[in-house]
Parts: structure tokens; C-alpha cells; sequence
């Protein structure tokens, strides 16, 4: 790794090369490490260290210039290789099935995440202002950065976070709790300064920022109090997932299955709970409350598989433990990031972790190769397949080719 992190390195002279390519590296593994660094901090942080002190003085929000992707293929995968994706990158999990009928669609994903990104190098600085403080246990934790030459209670005032890269048509929800007691009762004071910088398909670094006043959170509006409801299910019900699944699986590695079946199920009843909680506020939406229903019973769902899968465990199947180990870290970090991972292993996939949309990628060869494998049977579909055929239709007498290209496509 230390070799390609050069190599990357080499060919980029100035910070505005680091954040204006798509700087990636895949690695493949059977998921144990036998040499070197092998303690999981020491090794993660060793790795940011040097990508971080190559980075020519760019800021804490964008130093972390490549994303490192990991496939792991075995059923013995190091807590190490695991937090090397999810530090190290802002996408899920791969732990690739051999066995598979999607092996070839799998291994292309880190591929397709890459070449369906619209943006990357995306950074989002939130600060509080006036009085008003984070609440920080409440606030959404993953792809969190930390900020140098803080000084206590700056985490209350201020936090930054950071996304490698976004794919066409996704979406990224990061929740921000305020607290309010300190705050005048003004409506026009202002609260937060939110900031975005982020480098666009056409190379060019750009920010954007919004100011947050108290006027904003009245929700006078009731369409927007409802859409507000659902997305704070949301973000919720992901986090009790997300935990329920992480508790799951630290506790069938150790072999303590009792405990990981108890975790999962509580899990699953406390999105129970947020659903009818959220549910009852969403009264006078029943799109709003649909939408609640589904997003809840999708999770419940991945959660009641794993729950099947553990419960078959028997005696001292260390294999099996590893394998719903690995499973388990998959679907958490898909669910947690609202990205794809390896094919049928999330259920409901395309409402918790889609696809990107391919539609809309620079290269015609691209497209081509992605929209094969997006067609292939058994493959999830995605938002490109919607209009699939109908633009298959249109395109009886072309080349195949011709299906995915756009006139104003930037290249590669």
C-alpha cells in the first residue's frame, strides 16, 4: 500500500492536483493481514499519517485525498481490514461471496463507484453561532473528522465532516441537533454557518454556504414538517440499526450467540418503536407515513435475516461466526452510508443503499460496461433501469452503444 499511495503520489505536484483527481485504491484481500502493522488503530492510523502528511497543507476537511476500498474474499476477516474501509473511505463494506452468481457485477463496484461519482472531495463544516450548541451525542457520528488544534468544547461549537466521493443521484444525510437555551428569541438570529467545498465533474474546486436562522426551524409549512418527520425516522431508525447490527456482531465473533440474537432483536423492536412513534406525527401525510412504514420494515427485514442466519449457528462453527461477522459489518456500514455494497446482501437495497445512476457518466465505454452489468439477471436494479426499456424501445435500430450516450457528457 505504501508503494501505491507513492505512485499516486508522484504524479501530483500542488494540493489543487490531490483534490482536482479521482485518487482511489482498491485492494483485494482474503481478509487477514501476516506482516507488518497488524493492530487495527495503529495500522488505520498509520495509513492516514501518510496520506495526510502528503497532502501539500491542505486543511483538516480535505487531506484525506484517496479513498481506500476494500473487497475482502474469506470467511476470516481482521477487525483491521474492516476499519481500513471504513476509516479510510466514505463507502460500505465489501465481503465478496466466491460462491456468488454476482461475482463478476461485485468485484466491478468499487469500479462503478468511482466512475459514476459526480463529485468528491467533499467537505461540510458546521459551526454553531450566537449561543446556540451541538448537541454532540446526537449528532451524526460517521465520516466524522477531527479537527485540529481544538480546545475543549469545541465539539459543541463546531464539527467538520468528509465524503471521498458522491455518486450520481445519491443522497447524504448528515444530522445536526442543536440546542436552543441560549438562544435569543429574535428570528432573524443566526444559529449556524453551514459550509460545503467540494470539487465538481469539470475539476473545478467550489463552496457553498448557508446560514441557519431561528426562523428556519419554524415549521409553519406542513408539507415540509412532514418530509422533516420522515427524514428524522430516518436518520434514527439508521442509528439503532446501525448499533443493534455493530453490538450483533462483536458478540458473534466473541461466540456469545445469546447475546447477538438478544441484540438484533432489540434492534429490530426499537425501529418498531420509531416507526409508530414517527408514524403518529405523521398524521396528516399518508404518503409521509407509507414511506416510514417501508423504510422501517426494510431495516426490521436485514435484521431478522441476520437474526436467522446467527440462530443457525451450532457449537464451535468458528467459520460460520466469522462469516455472519463479516455479513453483519456489511449490511451496517451499506445501511450507515446509504451505499451499495456486494449484491444480495441488504434487503431492500435499492430504498436503504442504491445504486448510482449511470446516465449521467462521462464515458460512453463506461456506461456501456456498467449498463451490462447492471442487466445482468439477478442484479439489483437501479434508478438507469427504470427507463431501461423504454429507451431500448427507442433504440431497436441503433448500436447498443448509442443507449447510453449524451450529447453534452463531459469525458473522462
Amino acid at each position: 500500500m505504501r508503494i501505491i499511495v507513492h505512485n499516486i503520489f508522484n504524479i501530483c505536484f500542488s494540493a489543487k492536483d490531490l483534490l482536482e483527481y479521482r485518487n482511489a485504491i482498491i485492494v483485494f484481500s482474503d481478509g487477514e493481514i501476516n506482516a507488518g502493522i497488524q493492530e487495527p488503530g495503529k495500522l488505520v492510523h498509520y495509513v492516514r499519517e501518510k496520506i495526510r502528511n502528503m497532502s501539500f497543507g491542505l486543511d483538516d476537511s480535505q487531506n484525506q485525498w484517496v479513498t481506500i476500498s476494500v473487497i475482502a474474499t474469506g470467511n476470516d476477516v481482521s477487525e483491521t481490514i474492516y476499519l481500513l474501509s471504513k476509516i479510510c473511505s466514505s463507502e460500505a463494506f465489501y465481503h465478496l461471496d466466491m460462491e456468488s452468481n454476482n461475482v463478476n457485477f461485485d468485484m466491478y463496484l468499487p469500479i462503478l463507484m468511482r466512475k459514476t461519482a459526480v463529485v468528491w472531495n467533499v467537505s461540510l463544516l458546521a459551526e454553531t453561532l450566537n449561543g446556540a450548541r451541538l448537541i454532540n451525542e446526537e449528532c451524526t457520528q460517521d465520516c466524522k473528522i477531527r479537527l485540529r488544534y481544538t480546545v475543549k468544547g469545541m465539539e459543541r461549537t463546531k464539527k467538520a465532516f468528509f465524503f471521498y466521493d458522491m455518486q450520481a443521484s445519491s443522497k447524504k444525510h448528515v444530522g445536526l441537533t442543536i440546542s436552543m437555551d441560549n438562544v435569543c428569541d429574535d428570528t432573524s438570529t443566526e444559529i449556524a454557518n453551514i459550509r460545503v467545498s467540494y470539487t465538481s465533474f469539470s475539476g473545478k474546486r467550489k463552496c457553498t454556504t448557508r446560514i441557519i436562522q431561528t426562523e428556519d426551524l419554524q415549521m409553519e409549512d406542513e408539507k415540509k414538517k412532514q418530509k422533516i418527520i420522515e427524514k428524522n425516522l430516518m436518520m434514527d431508525a439508521r442509528t439503532v440499526s446501525v448499533i443493534a447490527l455493530q453490538n450483533a456482531a462483536d458478540n458473534v465473533r466473541s461466540g456469545n450467540i445469546a447475546a447477538s440474537t438478544a441484540d438484533l432483536k432489540e434492534g429490530g423492536s426499537e425501529v418498531q418503536k420509531l416507526c409508530e412513534k414517527y408514524g403518529a406525527m405523521a398524521s396528516t401525510s399518508e404518503d409521509v407515513k407509507l414511506n416510514i412504514n417501508l423504510y422501517a420494515t426494510s431495516l426490521m427485514k436485514n435484521m431478522e435475516n441476520l437474526l436467522k442466519a446467527v440462530q443457525g449457528i451450532t457449537g464451535d462453527d468458528n467459520t460460520n461466526k466469522n462469516r455472519q461477522w463479516a455479513k453483519m459489518k456489511t449490511v451496517s456500514s451499506a445501511i450507515e452510508r446509504e451505499v451499495p455494497t456486494v449484491s444480495e446482501t441488504v434487503s431492500n437495497s435499492n430504498l436503504l443503499c442504491p445504486l448510482p445512476d449511470i446516465r449521467d457518466v462521462s464515458s460512453p465505454q463506461t456506461r456501456q460496461q456498467i449498463g451490462n452489468i447492471y442487466t445482468q439477471r439477478g442484479v439489483r436494479d437501479s434508478v438507469f433501469l427504470e427507463n431501461l426499456n423504454t429507451i431500448l424501445e427507442k433504440q431497436q435500430e441503433k448500436p447498443v452503444t448509442m443507449i447510453f450516450e449524451s450529447e453534452d457528457s463531459d469525458s473522462d
